[in-house]
């Protein structure tokens, strides 16, 4: 990756910083919010702190912190920040991480209602001990987003959610394309709703777009 390209987009992905990788632009409310974001991000660089929340943007940490509610069950697919941050708002959590060395750096902060388990990428999206229609929420932010969003599909209640983060990737097609339209699929079917989400990346200064369906 050149200079240039590193500085003005990040990544060969995006047309810029602002740009998400399907080309959708940063709405101006979030350029508003681009002096926390960059001062989180300066955080991260240069001291080595991590701020409390899921790396996802502003609006979407916003949105689902005015959904969770004590009682829920939820379960994450892709552990993290968003891991502690999830399990002091759900009655219960239960998270799934493949990386062997970034579970064992998370497991340590986590509170007591929170499953979590580190897997193979063959059992990584089996969801079988979990009762149909039984789960709030559901975020799919790790391996194999397609078959955990399968797998996900029927452990919703009805008016449950799911988050599908980096929904942007793959533009050109591959399994972020089968998992979103699995979700669009789902929403359509289930007389549920979709809203998209595109924004800066907390703690690291590029963009991306989130999925949230209430399904």
């Amino acid at each position: 990756m050149n200079l240039f390209v590193k500085i003005v987009a990040g990544d060969p992905h995006r047309k810029t910083r602002l740009h998400d990788e399907k080309g959708n632009r940063v709405p101006s409310r979030e350029l508003l919010r681009l002096p926390r974001y960059t001062l989180m991000t300066a955080e991260r660089l240069l001291l080595g702190r991590l701020a409390p929340l899921p790396w996802w943007t502003l609006e979407v940490v916003g949105r689902v912190d005015e959904l969770l509610r004590t009682e829920w069950t939820a379960v994450e697919f892709g552990s993290g920040m968003s891991t502690r941050w999830l399990g002091q708002r759900v009655g219960t959590l239960l998270s799934i991480e493949h990386d062997a060395q970034w579970f064992e750096r998370v497991r340590t902060t986590l509170p007591p209602n929170v499953t979590y388990e580190l897997r193979r990428p063959e059992s990584y999206a089996d969801l079988r001990g979990i009762g149909d229609s039984s789960v709030d929420l559901v975020v799919v932010d790790g391996l194999l987003r397609s078959s955990c969003v399968a797998a996900a599909l029927p452990k919703l209640r009805p008016g449950g959610y799911l988050y599908l983060d980096n929904s942007d990737k793959d533009a050109a097609g591959g399994d972020m394309r089968s998992a979103e339209q699995l979700v669009v699929d789902s929403a359509a079917s289930r007389g549920g709703t979709l809203a998209y989400y595109t924004g800066f990346t907390i703690g690291m200064l590029n963009t991306h777009q989130g999925l949230l369906a209430a399904l």
